[in-house]
């Protein structure tokens, strides 16, 4: 089940083969959830998966069967508590399932065929589900409950104040880029229209196929902050027509084989295609200030060097490290220095954030890329300057991975380390490490390497979770889906 799942499908009575085990399992993974953040909306809804991301497509959810729960919008979190009433008497202790919302988009869905009051949420995770409520009011109140509480959260993430004008000011950047790639990409169509050679007609083709993408990623953004503007002016959502008509020929193709060519199923379609999206959601997460690891599943006692450099400290050297975009850093080093502290140092003075990078070396200038060795952010950097030629700071990339496994008793082949962060507003949040990879394992197979930053995880952003609910997905869970840099 993933963590972004309502209902899964042990809860379906049609479903005969499910695992007791399994169903106990997701529960316990729900009811560990910490989540932070105040009460801004509850009351009784009835729910359905609709659609749910698959690689980087979507697919309509197999078991489609209306559940009822007493729901609880915290933070920007969904709790779901299942209960015998529409009152929400008899609620569980613990929520059942969650649904994160960040970057969601809510629609009225007036038009279903056979229930009323329903309205939908696709997520910024790629799925997508379906309501009831009870009465035309309580639609209207949910729908600008969640936009309103995404709309705090993008500006909280940023760190910033003002969430209006944020949001004006984001949908202006937004109007640019999309005025910019459009003009680029009519450009390609002219060069297109004159080109006889076939192999760079394709190409041009291929680079007109990658703007169309991306101008619908942009007013899909668009759409989606104008909705949450919508709900704090208490006004009425943008036209469903506004968004739809950006959509590319290819694109409409595959919603309409669906059969769903919605403005939700539209959004879940560009999350799930582009994973680089979660990127607008963990913008601002990342940490100012580490701390020594307080959390751990790896059986070290090592404490983590504070960050802060000493100003009392006398440089005894520096030394010219390079940077993205063919930059160079000038960093004085400190005895003990840690590869992590040579980071943050070399990140400063370009106004970087180190957590979005790493260090990497290479013993000689001349030698091929895939001799670069990437060191324990731990060690000493002092080992690797004196026997590496190059030394080089780089931009982590996202990347996704899909493991699965058929039983709980066989192993992902991957441990991690976990430690509390500080944010920009002094919060801890949790951060995510693998701390070491087997042979010939799963996890190995699929790319992943010691030092990797688990982000998302089963669509639950994992600086938002703690550690015990974090483990009890990797113990309890036959498939993930991660997030990682």
């Amino acid at each position: 089940m993933s963590l972004t799942t309502a209902v899964s499908d042990e809860d379906d009575g049609e479903s005969v083969m499910a695992s007791p085990y399994k169903a106990k399992a997701t529960g316990t993974a729900a009811s560990s959830f910490n989540c932070t953040g105040a009460v801004r909306k509850a009351g009784f809804l009835s729910v359905k998966k609709w659609l749910l991301r698959k690689k980087h497509q979507i697919e309509l959810a197999r078991k489609r069967g209306w559940k009822g729960y007493w729901v609880c919008l915290k933070g920007t979190t969904l709790l779901f508590y299942p209960c015998d009433s529409r009152e929400g008497r008899s609620v569980e202790a613990a929520p059942k399932h969650l649904i994160i919302v960040d970057g969601a988009i809510m629609q009225p869905i007036p038009e279903h065929p056979k229930r009323d009051y329903i309205f939908c949420l696709s997520t910024a995770f790629g799925d997508a589900y379906l309501f009831q409520a009870p009465c035309q009011v309580e639609l209207e109140n949910w729908v600008n409950s969640i936009h309103s509480a995404c709309a705090a959260a993008f500006a909280r993430h940023r760190g910033k104040t003002g969430t209006l004008h944020l949001l004006q000011e984001e949908i202006f950047r937004l109007e640019k880029a999309i005025e910019s790639d459009h003009k680029l990409k009519h450009m390609a169509e002219l060069q297109q229209s004159v080109v006889t050679d076939q192999e760079t007609r394709h190409q041009i083709q291929t680079q007109i196929l990658q703007w169309e993408e991306n101008l619908e990623r942009l007013h899909c953004e668009q759409f989606r902050l104008r909705c949450y503007m919508a709900s704090l002016q208490s006004g009425e959502l943008p036209n469903p027509k506004s968004l739809l008509t950006h959509v590319s020929r290819p694109t409409k193709n595959t919603l309409n084989k669906l059969g769903v060519f919605t403005v939700s199923s539209f959004h879940a379609f560009i999350c799930a295609r582009s994973p680089s999206l979660l990127n607008n959601l963990l913008a601002g997460r990342g940490a100012t200030k580490r701390r020594p690891p307080m959390l751990s599943r790896s059986n070290s006692g090592s404490s983590r060097r504070s960050m802060q450099m000493n100003s009392r400290d006398e440089p005894e050297k520096t030394f010219k490290v390079a940077m993205p975009d063919n930059a160079y850093s000038t960093v004085y080093l400190r005895d003990a220095m840690s590869v992590e502290e040579f980071l943050a140092s070399a990140c400063a003075r370009r106004n970087l954030n180190p957590m979005e990078h790493f260090v990497r070396v290479k013993k000689r200038r001349d030698m091929e890329d895939h001799n670069y060795f990437v060191p324990h952010r731990n060690d000493l950097i002092e080992n690797y300057l004196h026997n590496h030629e190059f030394v080089e700071v780089c931009m982590k990339i996202l990347y996704q991975v899909e493991l699965q496994r058929t039983t709980l008793e066989q192993m992902w082949g991957f441990s991690v380390e976990a430690e509390l962060i500080e944010n920009a507003e002094r919060q801890d949040e949790l951060c995510c490490y693998v701390s070491r990879v087997e042979d010939k394992s799963v996890a190995m197979h699929n790319g992943i390497i010691k030092g990797d930053e688990i982000m998302v995880i089963n669509g639950a952003i994992v600086s938002d979770l703690d550690m015990m609910y974090l483990e009890s997905v990797l113990q309890e869970e036959q498939s993930l889906s991660m997030m990682m840099r």
